[in-house]
């Protein structure tokens, strides 16, 4: 017993200098890495739609501005998950932080899966759910 309890100070030592030097990210972080990928894909998808409206000369006027409108708000939704982003991929790239980035690189990989599962004939409706917090960016702090 007298033996195994030299070891305690030095790993109580080390657990307390692991702790203090990783750094798991948020729950908005992580849903934000998540949502990359299905707000890249609205954006390519809109742009595919509003070129489609323009090249069509039976679609109406008002169905243009519309997909217009379309394009502009999800390419802001996309500029602002991108600004909340930026600092914490440049925390990635500049720490030595392994927790930190392997949980966020998990996080946007989960939401490139979603987009490609989506993308396969079947029931999807879980993954639609999850996604749906994607589309109204109200949870983020700005």
């Amino acid at each position: 017993m007298r033996r195994n309890l030299r070891y305690v100070p030095v790993a109580f030592i080390f657990h307390a200098f692991v702790a203090s030097a990783s750094q798991l990210p948020t729950d908005t972080e992580i849903r934000a890495a998540y949502c990359l990928a299905p707000m890249q894909t609205v954006v390519m998808q809109s742009n595919l739609n509003a070129a489609i409206a323009e090249k069509t000369p039976s679609m109406s006027a008002a169905k243009k501005a519309e997909a217009a409108r379309d394009v502009r708000a999800a390419t802001t939704d996309l500029e602002k998950l991108n600004a909340y982003l930026r600092p914490r991929f440049i925390y990635m790239v500049d720490s030595e932080d392994l927790a930190y980035t392997v949980a966020m690189n998990d996080a946007v990989q989960r939401g490139r899966n979603a987009v490609q599962e989506l993308s396969t004939p079947g029931d999807h409706s879980g993954t639609r759910s999850k996604m749906n917090v994607c589309f109204r960016l109200d949870w983020l702090p700005f």
